[in-house]
């Protein structure tokens, strides 16, 4: 991605970086005075079970950090497992399908937090 950004000569008001799923990303925003994200975007990233926590614990770290940040993901439903973890999000945020297949094993999906 960060490549992609140097290659289309992407405005300095945006920045990208990998998130570490499971890492406190809350340092790297806390400490070093970088402004936390206003948009995630994640394509493909819903398919390893062992990795579902670490994933939803980033996801919250996010949500913690800039309670109006919007995370965008595209993922394939391939079985059950998939479709849990996506309900699971609803915990904490409200999920919006932006785009889906007919059979909606594919789906672009916009997580936004929910406000107590």
């Amino acid at each position: 991605a960060v490549q992609n950004f140097e290659l289309n000569q992407i405005d300095a008001k945006l920045h990208c970086r990998a998130l570490n799923w499971g890492s406190d990303i809350r340092e790297l925003y806390g400490e070093n005075k970088v402004q936390p994200p206003d948009v995630v975007i994640g394509s493909d990233i819903v398919y390893i079970e062992e990795t579902f926590d670490l994933l939803m614990k980033t996801l919250l770290d996010l949500k913690e950090i800039n309670p109006n940040v919007k995370v965008y993901m595209a993922c394939q439903i391939r079985y059950e497992k998939d479709c849990s973890f996506i309900n699971r999000t609803e915990e904490h945020f409200l999920l919006e399908k932006i785009c889906h297949t007919h059979a909606e094993t594919i789906q672009i999906i916009c997580l936004l937090p929910k406000l107590l």
